[in-house]
């Protein structure tokens, strides 16, 4: 049984001994551990190759984006006829034991497409942002999986049979959303998203949630639009007509509570809109004809 760890790096240096020492230290057997990087222009590279020479490399000359760049390694995952492949985030470590652990629950959960082990952050708490994910599910440590409609892909594994049915990341999304609209899709595909409780790593990302600029912000709505639009579990149509008739409520809460950043962002979302939409169509197109491999 053959398992592919992908990572994409961007300039992770001070990352790279956790994230790879602890994947090249995993118990899980037959295991092939990939580095994606994006063009990185600090020692992320020499690390990883000095540090770490059993990790195959692939060097991107540009930065291509999460998806395009797990895209790859998923394509390789395929052809070396992998069953599972978990992704894992340059900010983040496992322990020795969380593919094998998230493995055996997917072998007996095979109508789950995505599980996630708990993510803490450096200092050992649940972090911050995956507590959202948990408050959509009963947090009870006597179950094996916590169902949620949504987990972010710092920590994935999926089953190779989940991968061929569902595709790979859409090139709709550059950098953020491409996880929130896999898992529309898996859903689409009547694939269950779960948590594992008793598995947990490292998401060493609080540090860098800093205040947004304008462009940011800006940026992160057209984003939060696209996936809702592209969610291919409702008629678009039926998307596009809640969102115009949200706007109006959404824009005067925001001018009372005087937050005219994220006021002016909506309106240039707005007239940004119709020329997303044939890209967003598109998209939810492609997930509507089954991955072929």
């Amino acid at each position: 049984m053959m398992v592919f760890s992908i990572v994409v790096t961007y300039n992770g240096s001070q990352w790279i001994e956790k994230c790879f020492g602890n994947l090249v230290n995993s118990i899980i057997q037959d295991h092939h551990i990939l580095a994606i990087d994006n063009g990185s222009t600090d020692n992320t590279l020499e690390l990883i190759r000095a540090l770490y020479p059993e990790v195959e490399v692939i060097e991107n000359d540009a930065n291509l984006g999460f998806g395009k760049a797990n895209n790859i390694g998923i394509l390789k995952a395929l052809e070396a006829k992998a069953e599972y492949v978990f992704l894992l985030n340059q900010d983040a470590w496992i322990e020795s034991n969380t593919i094998e652990d998230l493995i055996k629950i997917s072998k007996t959960k095979p109508e789950y497409g995505i599980l996630s082990p708990i993510q803490n952050d450096a200092r050992g708490n649940i972090e911050k942002q995956f507590s959202t994910y948990l408050s959509k599910a009963k947090l009870n440590v006597q179950k094996q999986i916590l169902e949620v409609p949504f987990v972010n892909a710092a920590s994935w594994l999926i089953p190779v049979t989940c991968i061929k049915k569902i595709g790979l990341f859409d090139s709709l999304f550059f950098h953020y959303g491409e996880d929130e609209n896999y898992c529309h899709r898996a859903h689409y595909y009547k694939f269950k998203i779960g948590i594992i409780p008793s598995s947990c790593i490292v998401h060493d990302r609080g540090e860098r949630l800093n205040k947004m600029s304008f462009l940011k912000t800006q940026v992160r709505h057209i984003i939060y639009i696209k996936c809702n639009l592209a969610n291919i579990n409702y008629p678009m149509s039926y998307l596009i007509l809640q969102f115009y008739f949200k706007t109006p409520i959404f824009l005067l809460k925001k001018l009372y509570w005087r937050q005219f950043k994220i006021f002016f962002v909506r309106i240039i979302i707005i007239i940004k809109l119709p020329f997303m939409l044939k890209g967003i169509l598109l998209a939810r197109n492609r997930t509507k004809k089954q991955f072929n491999f």
